[in-house]
């Protein structure tokens, strides 16, 4: 089974676009999906995104540094597979231009990493900010 949930948290001028999303992963991971009272800042969707990895950051670090790439992570029968998540925000980016991420925080269980400015592109900024943890951890 996947050791990662997800928790998105959103404030809307559009229509909802999450159902689509929201079905996309919930074969994969325990998500949460939630409106909240306001207006949005920059784009008509601000999405805080919480990835929950059941995991000490430094077991994941040296996960992947044995080898496993950062997105599909297996240790025995733990998995930690970030692919699907990045392939269905990569194609809710596609699909509406003017949604955008207020937050990203990545929550393992003794570490919080929080990424702020992301706009788009989730897949580029995990893929940048895995490997840096990585590096920062040595």
């Amino acid at each position: 089974m996947n050791e990662i949930s997800i928790s998105l948290s959103y404030k809307v001028q559009g229509g909802d676009i999450f159902d689509d999303l929201e079905k996309d992963l919930k074969e994969e991971y325990i998500i949460n999906v939630q409106s909240k009272p306001g207006t949005a800042a920059m784009g008509i969707w601000d999405s805080m995104v919480e990835i929950i990895v059941n995991v000490e950051l430094k077991d994941y670090v040296m996960i992947v540094l044995g080898g496993a790439a950062w997105d599909l992570v297996k240790a025995g029968s733990r998995s930690f597979f970030l692919r699907p998540l990045v392939q269905a925000f990569e194609k809710l980016e596609k699909q509406h231009e003017y949604f955008d991420y207020t937050s990203l925080r990545l929550k393992f269980q003794d570490t919080e990493i929080v990424v702020y400015g992301l706009k788009k592109l989730l897949s580029s900024r995990l893929g940048t900010t895995m490997p840096l943890i990585t590096i920062i951890i040595l």
